[in-house]
């Protein structure tokens, strides 16, 4: 696949390259990098390019800046038989997403439905990202975030 920006066509496997090495420069480790790195990629592949590679810039310097944690210790708490909360540790929003997910998940496969409340995490990017990984375990995934209130609804 290709993403096209500004008129310059990028194939996705070189643009994904790019943007793991980036991070792994930065201070992620390769899974995060990777998670990272595919988030924004598919971003742009769905036409989304406000949560694309244009954030690149912003997590690497967060990173660099020590506002996201590069080797987070997430800490799960079950609160029921289908929930939990997931205390992000300040990771990467979508490493603790993805992490978020996995754990309803997994809920769901126990419970028939799962739902964990995620705290100390950061910008996550597109929710499709996450709520996508529940087709896979043929399940309806849905993600959510909270946001600064210079956001419209």
């Amino acid at each position: 696949m290709e993403t096209r920006t500004a008129g310059v066509v990028v194939k996705a496997e070189e643009l994904l390259a790019f943007c793991r090495e980036t991070l792994v420069r930065a201070g992620l480790d390769d899974s995060g990098a990777e998670t990272v790195a595919q988030s924004l990629v598919e971003a742009d592949l769905r036409g989304i390019a406000t949560h694309g590679v244009a954030r690149l810039w912003l997590y690497e310097r967060r990173v660099r800046a020590g506002l996201i944690r590069p080797k987070p210790n997430m800490e799960l708490v079950r609160t029921g038989p289908a929930t939990a909360s997931l205390r992000g540790a300040h990771g990467a929003g979508q490493v603790v997403g993805a992490r978020g997910m996995s754990e309803a998940i997994a809920l769901a496969g126990e419970a028939g439905v799962g739902c964990v409340a995620v705290t100390e995490s950061n910008h996550f990017g597109i929710a499709s990202f996450f709520s996508m990984k529940a087709i896979r375990h043929e399940m309806i995934g849905v993600a959510l975030c909270h946001s600064d209130s210079l956001v419209a609804p």
